[in-house]
């Protein structure tokens, strides 16, 4: 998937200007390359192409002076050093005070850097540190980021990436937006943890696989208990019973089993009893499916047979399931099959009554638990926009749906075409591109399930294998991934997910009481921290970033653009109604901007992005660093080539580092924390993690664990003497 920053409606504008060297200019820049008389040059974080007059060092940094221009390029040759004749008089820039020493080494770093030092930027920087909390070295590590990002340096914007990089937990403030908004951090709860139950879930169905060879008569009564009972905790203590001779041959299968457990002692109680129920719903479902569609009479018997006498159904509907089968089974042996299908949905009505299957179609209807929460005086106003709402969410979906098909079959016939192989180059992109704004902007995926979004990422990973692929030639390969994404698309199916749907509930009904702008916004942020803990997804931490404010900017152009008045309420948008209103700066709103300074699209050939973010841990607000450099072409960061770093901050575990190194896809990982059981604690966890991260397309090549202070150890003892801040387990390396 490609992550495209929107360049006509940039969250922030690119100040960055086109170096220009004008004969008699005095510039410091980085040798890249010499090939013969030419050589390209890194001037203040761009590369220029000139002519050489003279010798210059193969690499490193060189104090210059443009002599002339020669076939339109600047003519460079290295300038005399006389520090006593070209010293800068920093005292007279500074209105003839007194320098202190650390203005004056951020005046000289500055020039070594290539920026020009004259009257208004020694202002500014004066103003910054004489007036900004943090020791010397904060503040230093401050201008070198907003030097490396090539920001005109003024006092504000180096006070606000002080404030991203070295200001107070962003998680304090949200908490007390939270409380003082009467919101609480811990509703919707009750949501979370169903994918781990379903991950302890195929943890164990894999364990049973390994054993069946050996013992196939009780792996297959335990995998039926599994499939109709959900319940992970007494079937894997069975198995461990039944089968602990096996699971002492077998260590791989005994260890499956014990992440299984692991993973199913996350849950909480009333979630497990909740996702069982499902589980009886799927069931029915499953075998009114086969009773429907499958031609051989004998084994539909035998699935119906098995529900009949699953214990984990009630006696009523057991029993009426008996009886179908009994009929069933009499007009079987009388060859009379359709009667005897017809017996047995018979009994299937009653259990889908009982049992009946949470899932929305088009014509999304409500459960009772959910219009139970709307007033009844604006029921019915409510359920007819909810109702509206998913059914031109379905459209959209169908639209793009469509789009992508027609357009992957195009590219099909084109790749079975060799003369046309170059026209099907820029129709794969425009499909790509189309698929990536779908994921990230389109209104139908903040109600779809987290299957269809992942089903959607795949899609759109295949699709760039696809595009690599033609570019090389490899013309058949191209067409049959084309081809397995067509299918895909072909059969997936537009269906909200509950848990997001209660939301919209909950927020209409809010917007009932006419809340102040505090309360929507506790309201937004509380929602988008819970589900990006109870279904992380790429869209659900993009929606994330947005409520925090991260693309105010951006989101309040598209609105004006697109003449809508509906626009989210963010954290960044409140501070910036109560700054206005107060007259005075708030440093969450400053620690916001610090952030999107700091991630503002690069010119040079890489970008790097940094974040502070809240989220839930045990009912508590914490914090997460992330930072993430790639390589930048059109304002895309580079997926399938990118690092990755992530700090969170924990009450019981302390400091956890996770750092991901992507190469063509293929990802390692690496975990660092100071507590000795570490590695123990998190393996259930991380064979998870493993799991979603290949089903969108990465391949986990490596697994790392190790201390989280070592490095940094080992980082402080080499520590160059140069004030460049270093990438560190605590910090972020802004030196490209």
């Amino acid at each position: 998937m490609q992550i495209k920053m929107d360049p006509s409606v940039s969250s922030q504008p690119n100040s960055q200007k086109e170096v220009s060297l004008k004969q008699g200019d005095l510039f410091s820049a980085t040798v890249k390359s010499k090939n013969g008389s030419e050589a390209t040059l890194q001037v203040r974080g761009q590369e220029v192409k000139v002519k050489t007059d003279g010798t210059l060092p193969a690499s490193g940094r060189v104090q210059l002076e443009v002599s002339g221009t020669k076939d339109g390029l600047p003519v460079v040759r290295q300038a005399q050093q006389n520090n006593s004749a070209q010293a800068p008089d920093y005292v007279k820039m500074n209105n003839g005070k007194p320098v202190s020493p650390e203005l004056k080494t951020a005046l000289q770093h500055l020039s070594d850097k290539g920026v020009k030092v004259d009257p208004a930027l020694v202002k500014e920087l004066n103003q910054f540190l004489t007036k900004t909390d943090g020791s010397p070295n904060q503040k230093m590590e401050t201008i070198q980021a907003a030097v490396s990002k090539n920001l005109e340096l003024t006092a504000n914007k180096l006070t606000a990436i002080h404030s991203a990089l070295h200001g107070p937990p962003i998680s304090k403030a949200v908490t007390d937006l939270l409380k003082s908004a009467g919101v609480d951090v811990s509703s919707g709860q009750k949501h979370s943890a169903s994918q781990i139950h379903q991950a302890s879930k195929n943890q164990l169905m894999q364990a049973l696989n390994m054993l069946a060879k050996d013992a196939p008569a009780e792996v297959k009564e335990m995998i039926k208990q599994l499939e109709s009972t959900g319940d992970v905790k007494s079937v894997a203590s069975e198995v461990q019973r039944v089968l602990s001779s096996l699971l002492k041959e077998n260590p791989e299968a005994s260890k499956l089993i014990q992440n299984a457990m692991k993973l199913d002692s996350l849950v909480q109680p009333f979630v497990q009893s909740r996702t069982i129920d499902q589980s009886k719903a799927l069931l029915v479902q499953e075998v009114k499916s086969s009773i429907q569609k499958m031609p051989d009479i004998s084994k539909v018997m035998d699935q119906f047979s098995a529900l009949a006498n699953n214990s984990a159904l009630n006696d009523e509907i057991r029993q009426a399931l008996q009886q179908a089968a009994v009929k069933a089974d009499q007009f079987v042996q009388n060859g009379q099959e359709l009667q005897a299908r017809q017996a047995m949905m018979q009994g299937i009505y009653q259990a889908t009554a009982a049992y009946p299957l949470k899932a929305a179609s088009e014509q999304y209807l409500l459960s009772e638990e959910l219009t139970s929460q709307i007033p009844m005086q604006s029921r019915d106003v409510i359920v007819t926009r909810i109702s509206e709402k998913m059914s031109q969410a379905a459209i959209d979906f169908k639209g793009i749906q469509k789009d992508m098909t027609r357009n992957l079959s195009q590219i099909e016939s084109a790749t079975n075409r060799q003369q046309s192989v170059q026209q099907a180059k820029p129709l794969l992109e425009s499909t790509i591109r189309m698929l990536d704004k779908a994921i990230l902007k389109g209104d139908f995926m903040l109600y779809t399930n987290m299957e269809t979004e992942k089903n959607l990422l795949k899609a759109s990973g295949q699709l760039a294998e696809a595009s690599k692929l033609l570019a090389k030639g490899e013309v058949a390969q191209a067409a049959r991934i084309t081809s397995e994404v067509k299918a895909m698309m072909e059969k997936i199916e537009f269906k909200p997910s509950d848990v997001k749907v209660q939301h919209f509930v909950s927020k209409e009904v809010m917007q009932l009481e006419q809340p102040s702008i505090q309360k929507t916004t506790a309201q937004n942020l509380q929602h988008s921290m819970q589900l990006l803990r109870n279904e992380p997804s790429a869209r659900h931490a993009f929606e994330h970033v947005r409520a925090m404010g991260m693309t105010f900017e951006n989101d309040q152009a598209h609105s004006l653009l697109n003449k809508s008045q509906e626009q989210a309420a963010s954290l960044k948008a409140m501070l910036m109604k109560m700054s206005a209103g107060e007259g005075k700066s708030d440093q969450t709103l400053s620690q916001l901007t610090g952030q999107q300074l700091l991630s503002k699209t690069d010119s040079g050939g890489l970008q790097s992005m940094v974040m502070t973010l809240p989220f839930i841990l045990q009912e508590k607000v914490e914090n997460f660093k992330v930072y993430m450099q790639s390589k930048n072409g059109s304002q895309k960061v580079d997926w399938e080539n990118c690092n990755l770093y992530f700090l969170f901050d924990t009450k019981k575990m302390g400091e956890i580092g996770v750092s991901l190194n992507v190469s063509e896809r293929n990802l390692s990982i690496k975990m660092k924390n100071d507590q000795p059981d570490f590695e123990n604690k998190m393996e259930p966890i991380t064979s998870l993690a493993k799991d979603r991260l290949e089903q969108i397309g990465y391949s986990v090549q490596q697994l790392q664990f190790d201390r989280l202070n070592v490095e940094e150890q080992a980082a402080s003892a080499d520590e160059p003497k140069q004030a460049v801040p270093i990438m560190t387990e605590k910090g972020y390396d802004f030196s490209i």
